[in-house]
């Protein structure tokens, strides 16, 4: 038989055993559950992390894209300042050669529309030959163009003048009288 003793010391051996089984399956069991907890929070540190460096290079690429807004806009000033520079010589260049032509121009160069008309009223009075009437009409009609650019008297006066035959000695009164109500209807269309 076996001794109560050994007996006793193998139960409490057993037991001890036991309970440093259990101690040790719970210390596993708590140390998977930390390891697995552990990797589920570096997963989202992890996570975190790589959306971390997105941003980063994001907002690298923003200081790169703002870098090149800040030149092109730089480079947009300079030329606009550039543009500006000209236009100011440009409006001086004006100004100089407006204010020499001015003081060069001779007070028949800025005539009016009726102006022309009245020196036009003036001289067919005065004129006796056809050619005389034909070129003064002319001369009438150019000066009218460039005040004008353009009106419609300057047709009439194209269709009048073509009324005129350049073999005639003497203009007959009532051509010249016809014309003098024309310049009277022209002026009112002015």
């Amino acid at each position: 038989m076996a001794n109560p003793q050994d007996q006793l010391s193998k139960k409490s051996l057993e037991e001890k055993i036991n309970g440093f089984g259990q101690i040790l399956q719970n210390f596993g069991l708590n140390l998977i559950q930390n390891i697995g907890e552990m990797k589920h929070e570096l997963s989202i540190l992890s996570d975190k992390v790589g959306k971390i460096e997105e941003e980063v290079h994001e907002l690298r690429d923003l200081k790169y894209q703002l870098h090149e807004t800040n030149r092109s806009r730089s480079e947009i000033l300079n030329e606009a300042q550039k543009i500006k520079n000209h236009l100011s010589k440009l409006s001086l260049k004006f100004t100089d050669m407006n204010s020499e032509n001015f003081s060069k121009q001779d007070p028949q160069e800025n005539k009016t529309a009726l102006d022309v008309l009245n020196d036009l009223e003036r001289k067919v009075r005065s004129i006796s030959t056809a050619h005389e009437l034909l070129s003064v009409i002319k001369a009438s009609k150019e000066e009218l163009f460039i005040i004008t650019g353009g009106h419609k008297i300057l047709f009439d006066i194209k269709t009048f003048e073509r009324k005129i035959k350049p073999g005639m000695d003497i203009i007959h009164e009532n051509v010249s009288s016809l014309l003098l109500e024309k310049i009277e209807d022209w002026k009112l269309e002015l």
